[in-house]
């Protein structure tokens, strides 16, 4: 029943245009399966020309050779888990369940019914294969056969269990591109080694040319043209410039063009990624720098309009995001990455580097501390080192505001008493629409660090499949620092990866020490909600307003979820919380009643909160709660003092 409702909710969103696209893709699969394949010819290579990798430094060398001896002995490192692979039909079975996922056409694979054999996320992690990345870069560093001969036998192992268009591995085309990405990139790294001895690449390179045109014939358009298109359009750029066949034209073509005409389609023009999550938000930014990587090693690059928001959304992630790279974990977080190398850096602090190298602007990357990351320095090589031995500069914190009026955000750095705190309020709209896939209840939400550390914070993703209702929990309103009406979310959760549409959200005054937002999202009860913060020299004062317009009273939850690490005690009308022997304090100024909750799932998921894709942990969550009469509006004021 569950199912259905989904594809009934999936078909409501499209239009005419979407409908005519899927009938398109239909008959594609249509025809491979009455048994269409394509003509396997003899391929001319053309490898990516990466510079020379000579590693860091003993300690890290032999940190990389260590992971490699591992990834040898098929232990592999996927959502934070260490995996061992030593099993049949690896590709195509469950690690935890150890059963196997039916190889039949991709067409009938029904990866949605994931209660039958696993989550499909471990299974398509497993099938990146970007553990290979790791094994051509020791093979640069040692030129030992036994890393090269590796990734060979891994891919054409890979081949031997996934015929062409059979199974659950060729069903996501973004997973099939980031696979193949996988490829291009360590085949690149072991070029010597191959035509040293020779050795016959081509039936690696007719399944590349096979996946690729299959994307091509399937891109992911209209309402799925999220992410996913963005990382099939960079397969098949990279694809074209790899392989020489006729088809490499129409590839290349399509892919610049899409390139920069679905810039605007992905970000406002101050630079926020439109599915308003900073997870998505960097796949994407990255994935396009791959694109310029790749045109600029052929002597061309994006539109200038492109490089120009690129840039903007580099901005939004530094003043976003501490010294070190932490950030609001703002939207859904899949745990996945593009490029993933065991030497896994702060991804925020890699989209940076790479935002840096690649738009050359070292001011991209200015008050961040200095870390090595390999990827970067596979990709440049020396560059990349005089690239970060430059001087970074370091300035001291000052109160300031920044807005990003269009992706609807309000970042603020500030100082009370010698404390400085990074605050966020979020009054955007909920995500991408149509799908709205990887919205959450975040409406009007406030978050903050104190230090550099996380204090209110987003509670994060966990799962996207067998979740045990941890999905929507994650999703909804409970799960951030915000408001709800009548144990309602903020808009509807009309799948794992549908929501409704946007609630209007709108930026209602803005100083320089004080920002206010309402949102229509309980509209349908007939209120408004309004929040107001004030950034004053000894506090930060939040006042919450909910005009009721209906014949009902209504009851009124607020919620502010803490880091795990953080102590709390409640105390009359006071929450005294404790961060690294600090005393934070949010006191109550109205009649309210005040309570704490960590970990509970009985009657109801409440008080956890998720770093990590796959990984959660208990937390205390405050909940306000107060009553509204019909036909009232109603203050409640409270501050949070350091």
């Amino acid at each position: 029943m569950a199912s259905l409702k989904w594809y009934i909710n999936r078909a409501k969103i499209m239009n005419i245009k979407e409908i005519i696209h899927r009938i398109k893709c239909r008959k594609y699969d249509k025809k491979i399966q009455s048994g269409y394949r394509l003509d396997e010819d003899k391929y001319a290579v053309n490898f990516i020309e990466l510079p020379k990798f000579n590693g860091i430094d003993e300690k890290n060398n032999n940190l990389l050779l260590k992971n490699c001896d591992d990834i040898l002995d098929n232990h592999i490192d996927i959502f934070n888990m260490k995996i061992n692979l030593n099993y049949s039909n690896k590709f195509l079975r469950d690690p935890f369940s150890k059963r196997l996922w039916n190889n039949e056409i991709y067409t009938k694979v029904n990866f949605r019914k994931s209660n039958l054999v696993g989550d499909p996320k471990i299974i398509w992690e497993i099938n990146k294969q970007q553990y290979l990345l790791d094994l051509g870069l020791a093979y640069q560093l040692t030129a030992d056969s036994k890393y090269s001969e590796k990734i060979l036998n891994e891919i054409n192992e890979w081949i031997n269990q996934n015929p062409e268009y059979m199974g659950i591995n060729w069903t996501s085309g973004l997973e099939i591109s980031l696979r193949c990405l996988s490829w291009m990139f360590s085949l690149s790294l072991i070029k010597s080694y191959i035509i040293d001895n020779n050795i016959c690449i081509n039936k690696i390179l007719h399944y590349l040319k096979v996946k690729t045109e299959l994307i091509f014939n399937k891109l992911s358009l209209y309402s799925s043209a999220n992410n996913h298109l963005i990382g099939e359009i960079t397969l098949l750029l990279y694809t074209s410039y790899f392989i020489e066949c006729e088809e490499a034209n129409k590839w290349r073509n399509l892919s610049l063009y899409m390139l920069n005409e679905q810039i605007n389609n992905q970000f406002y023009d101050d630079g926020i990624n439109k599915e308003q999550s900073i997870n998505y938000q960097v796949h994407t930014m990255e994935l396009y720098f791959l694109c310029e990587y790749i045109l600029n090693l052929n002597n061309m690059t994006l539109d200038v309009n492109t490089l120009d928001i690129l840039n903007k959304a580099c901005i939004y992630i530094d003043k976003l995001s501490e010294k070190d790279g932490t950030i609001f974990n703002i939207g859904d977080e899949d745990g996945g990455y593009i490029l993933k190398l065991q030497n896994l850096p702060n991804s925020v602090l890699d989209i940076l580097q790479f935002g840096a190298l690649i738009l050359k602007k070292q001011s991209i990357y200015v008050n961040k501390i200095r870390a090595i990351d390999y990827k970067l320095l596979m990709l440049f090589g020396e560059k990349y080192y005089t690239f970060i031995n430059e001087n970074i500069i370091n300035t001291v914190c000052i109160d300031k505001g920044y807005v990003f009026e269009n992706g609807g955000m309000y970042v603020r750095d500030g100082n009370i008493n010698d404390v400085t705190y990074k605050a966020m309020f979020d009054f955007g709209k909920i995500g991408m629409e149509p799908l709205n896939a990887h919205a959450h209840c975040d409406i009007l939400s406030f978050n903050l660090n104190i230090n550099g550390n996380p204090f209110l914070v987003d509670s994060g993703t966990y799962k996207y499949h067998k979740d045990e209702g941890f999905r929507d929990y994650f999703r909804g309103v409970s799960a951030h620092n915000t408001i709800s009406i009548d144990e309602k979310n903020q808009f509807e959760l009309l799948g794992p990866f549908i929501s409704s549409k946007s609630p209007l959200t709108k930026l209602d005054k803005l100083l320089s020490d004080y920002i206010q937002a309402s949102s229509e999202c309980y509209k349908k009860l007939g209120c408004r909600i309004t929040r107001a913060i004030f950034f004053d020299n000894d506090c930060i004062s939040i006042e919450d307003t909910v005009v009721n317009k209906s014949k009902k009273n209504r009851k009124i939850k607020s919620f502010f979820n803490m880091e795990p690490k953080i102590d709390c005690e409640l105390k009359e009308n006071k929450i005294i919380c404790k961060q690294n022997n600090r005393e934070i304090i949010i006191e109550f100024l109205s009649e309210v009643k005040l309570s704490l909750v960590k970990g509970n799932k009985k009657d109801k998921i409440e008080g956890w909160y998720s770093k990590k894709y796959y990984k959660k942990v208990e937390t205390y969550t405050l909940i306000i709660e107060y009553e509204i009469e019909k036909k009232t509006e109603k203050n409640i004021k409270y501050s949070i003092k350091i």
